[in-house]
């Protein structure tokens, strides 16, 4: 195999492995908690704290890859990634959230360098499908790297484990270095001027802000409500409902591959995301006048989310269009970084409703929020979805009448 898909892959393996970092509170919280002494308010800004540093470095990251080139940023991305978690090695609870802040960033450089290196490496339509298994990889890091540390952690102990994580990490970003070669740097290009170039480009910002309106099936449902709106509005058994919304992620992956695929074959990206609002739209309708009162119904409804959630790489391809080879990486940073922006966003709008609806009811320990609560609360996603929607039908007459 040629040398370039060696280097796509470590990408590829290191966005995976970033996502094992990420969830480590989720997968790690009784045993950090316990090991450092920490509450509840800690350990959140704990976890709250790589959001901070993920969020800050999209632009300096997508600039110093577009200008310095994958070879010189990305494998120093790796190793700040890794050695993030060196303070987990210790006892100083300071440390260890400067290490996370530190984690945060780095891991950026695996979501923004991922299309430029597939399209440094691979010709034509082909930077899709790599693109899109690049994706399914990290969506599996997510979705199975947490249970594995779990066990790996009971089984070896947490400072084995760690240090052969740091160490592996730490491997990686010196072979990626190796398997780079200094293809993709633009060198001369000022960075007022690439970050200019990018910012004012109102195609990009238009084509984001409304991918970002379809982002509340993936950053406010899946990864917050999906399990009480399963239980309460559906009629889903709790058990069941806790365990289905995993099938958005698996949606995600097919998503992933089925839109890249159709990309290579030069399939309209419009008429894609087009049809992935639409389909969205259905399942909500579906989903939220109740209509899924058992798990084969609630599966088929969460896995067309999921499948549906992959415009974002339709999203993307078009900001790479309208920018150039020369901004491929600050284009994908944009883009990110808006939908960060918009899961907060979703995320804050349906907390802010529930709140005002919800009557405090806990049974057993669960939180009992109300069908209705849930269903006014929800509404925002499939609202978001169909702007976003309108909009790209819009940006497609538009694109149309310019010939592009």
């Amino acid at each position: 195999m040629e040398r370039g898909f060696f280097a796509w892959f470590s990408v590829a393996v290191f966005f995976a492995l970033q996502y094992v970092l990420r969830v480590i509170p989720n997968t790690l919280s009784g045993e950090i908690m316990e090991r450092f002494g920490v509450g509840a308010i800690a350990f959140g800004q704990f976890s709250a704290l790589y959001y901070a540093g993920y969020t800050i470095a999209h632009i300096p990251l997508g600039v110093l890859i577009d200008k310095y080139g994958p070879k010189k940023v990305v494998p120093a991305c790796m190793a700040l990634t890794f050695l993030g978690a060196t303070p987990m090695l210790f006892d100083s609870w300071k440390l260890v959230q400067i290490g996370r802040v530190l984690t945060g960033i780095g891991s950026v450089a695996a979501a923004v360098s991922i299309f430029k290196v597939s399209k440094m490496y691979f010709a034509g339509t082909k930077v899709a499908r790599m693109v899109s298994i690049a994706v399914v990889i990290g969506l599996l890091g997510a979705m199975y790297g947490g249970m594995p540390m779990l066990s790996l952690v009971e089984d070896f102990g947490w400072s084995r484990v760690f240090l052969t994580f740091i160490v592996g990490g730490c491997a990686l970003a010196a072979l990626a270095y190796f398997l780079f070669d200094g293809a993709g740097a633009t060198g001369s290009v000022g960075v007022y001027e690439q970050v200019r170039s990018v910012i004012s480009n109102k195609r990009l910002v238009i084509i984001n802000l409304l991918g970002g309106c379809m982002m509340g099936p993936l950053g406010g449902f899946a990864d917050g409500w999906a399990t009480p709106v399963l239980s309460e509005v559906c009629g889903v058994s709790y058990r069941a409902s806790t365990t289905l919304p995993s099938a958005v992620f698996v949606g995600g992956c097919i998503g992933s591959l089925t839109i890249g695929y159709m990309l290579e074959k030069s399939c309209n990206g419009w008429n894609i995301k087009i049809c992935c609002g639409l389909l969205t739209i259905a399942a909500f309708a579906a989903m939220l006048t109740g209509n899924c009162s058992n798990g084969v119904s609630a599966f088929i409804l969460l896995l067309t989310i999921g499948i549906c959630s992959a415009y974002q790489i339709v999203t993307t391809f078009k900001s790479i269009e309208y920018v150039g080879s020369n901004s491929v990486a600050m284009a994908a940073a944009v883009s990110n970084m808006v939908m960060m922006f918009f899961a907060y966003f979703f995320h804050t709008v349906i907390s802010l409703v529930i709140n005002a609806y919800w009557d405090g009811e806990v049974v057993s320990g669960q939180a009992v929020y109300g069908s209705g609560a849930l269903v006014k609360a929800m509404l925002v996603i499939p609202i978001g979805v169909l702007i976003g929607t309108v909009g790209t039908f819009i940006m497609k007459r538009y694109s149309e009448a310019r010939g592009d």
